[in-house]
């Protein structure tokens, strides 16, 4: 499948297998790319399962993207939306080159032949709640990096179990960051879907900004606090005591 500058593709539940080459081509496009199956392309040729080349600023979300003989995902100066995929057994998982800032969220890269992300050309891809190999990382360049972001909820309760509403949640990192925000809790006590930093990895190693410390405060209540190791998306559970 190639798509060349069109804004309005959507390729929906299609079997792009087995070709001598790659499944799906897209340039100066913004194409949806949704419940495909996209495997064993290449046939001992050069096979990319989905290539985004030139702004190709697609979605792809919920696909099956494997055994492919080259790239799963290919990124050429573009930043697609990559959600819910998984990407199984290809020769790498996911390349990004030419500038290319793509975000990877809820998805799975797992068993790559050679490395589960290749980064270069200063690309900075974002993944959030993904699995993936962090020792299968290769950066060609120094510039390029790889940021690794989980999804925080908090829950706050009183001694009763009784959700507190408007308990405000603070979220700091270590030292070696300046993330400092303040969420509040809704009438069923939650502050959900937070989006924390656990590390930022480059050619010269990793920047790791967990543990955070989690304060949680409230009018009438004694204020509480905990740290967390943000390694992985975490639901915590909070309980405040009244004030005496």
């Amino acid at each position: 499948v190639d798509i060349w500058a069109s804004s309005y593709s959507f390729i929906y539940g299609n079997n792009m297998s087995s070709n001598i080459g790659g499944g799906m081509y897209s340039d100066s496009s913004t194409p949806t790319i949704i419940n495909n199956s996209v495997k064993f392309n290449g046939n001992g040729l050069s096979g990319v399962g989905i290539v985004c080349a030139i702004n190709s600023n697609a979605i792809i979300r919920n696909n099956n993207i494997s055994y492919n003989d080259d790239d799963g995902i290919f990124c050429l100066l573009s930043s697609p939306q990559i959600s819910n995929n998984t990407l199984l057994d290809n020769n790498f998982g996911i390349v990004t080159s030419g500038g290319s800032n793509p975000t990877i969220e809820n998805s799975t890269i797992v068993n790559s032949v050679t490395n589960d992300f290749y980064i270069g050309g200063n690309s900075h891809p974002v993944t959030i709640n993904s699995t993936y190999n962090v020792t299968s990382v290769y950066f060609q360049d120094g510039t390029s990096n790889l940021t690794a972001k989980w999804f925080l909820h908090t829950y706050v309760n009183d001694t009763l179990s009784n959700p507190i509403y408007g308990a405000t949640v603070q979220v700091k990192d270590n030292a070696n960051g300046t993330f400092d925000e303040n969420h509040t809790t809704d009438a069923n006590g939650w502050a959900q879907w937070l989006v924390i930093t656990e590390r930022v990895q480059n050619k010269s190693g990793n920047v790791s900004y967990t543990p955070h410390n989690i304060t949680v405060t409230k009018n009438g209540y004694k204020n509480d606090y905990i740290e967390v190791n943000m390694n992985e998306s975490k639901y915590l559970t909070i309980t405040l005591t009244e004030d005496e």
